[in-house]
């Protein structure tokens, strides 16, 4: 992949700095942890490292290294699907932006870098597409167990020393291994097939970083 020299990686803060048409855009803080649920600060992963990690510790003291090699971790995915997307986008027709178009370009450049390597592209890219796919899974799955605390603290559950004015019925409802999965698979149902979890997606960042601030205070 060739780079012109003369263009510059990163010039500055604000959107009037980086192209003519992005002169209406907001500076790159805060706008860049709304963006990027990832970032420095987030609130689902507070969820994730106080509601799911936490538990999976054989002690406190490995919290640290646990959590820097997850970063470290995170931080080179990122730097591979940059680079795959700007292979893509430089050597073939990219599939377009958004969620729709992540997929394709993600496998196709990582199929041409793949060659390099001797691998053939019709392998490369649908192996590839398995990687985003997997960890797409485990985000999915992380996501059903935060949503299964979430529904616990808010119904109640027998012996939480709770007291939320539901019936103890309704809370063994909310605790149960599969009654709790199946209704918060339902509702994601119905907003995919409503079509209103666009409205939610796009609220998404500024929620994230509401919950993130809670998360400090906390």
């Amino acid at each position: 992949l060739t780079i012109d020299p003369t263009i510059g990686a990163y010039m500055g803060f604000f959107g009037s700095e980086l192209a003519i048409d992005t002169r209406g855009i907001t500076p790159l803080f805060p706008l860049l942890f709304v963006t990027i649920a990832c970032g420095t600060i987030s609130g689902f992963h507070s969820l994730v490292s106080s509601g799911t990690t936490a538990k999976q510790l054989n002690k406190e003291s490995d919290a640290r290294l646990i959590g820097y090699g997850g970063m470290l971790g995170e931080g080179l995915l990122a730097s591979v699907a940059i680079s795959t997307l700007a292979v893509a986008g430089a050597t073939t027709a990219a599939a377009g932006g958004g969620i729709g178009g992540a997929l394709p370009n993600f496998a196709t450049g990582g199929g041409i870098i793949l060659t390099s390597l001797g691998i053939p592209q019709s392998f490369g890219a649908p192996f590839m597409a398995l990687v985003l796919v997997s960890f797409l899974l485990t985000s999915t799955d992380t996501a059903a167990r935060l949503g299964r605390y979430m529904m616990e603290e808010i119904v109640g559950t027998r012996g939480s020393g709770t007291t939320t004015g539901f019936s103890t019925d309704l809370g063994s409802f909310a605790k149960g291994r599969y009654t709790n999965p199946v209704v918060q698979s339902l509702v994601a149902y119905l907003l995919v097939i409503s079509g209103e979890w666009v409205t939610l997606w796009a609220l998404f960042g500024g929620a994230n970083q509401l919950l993130a601030a809670l998360a400090l205070l906390a």
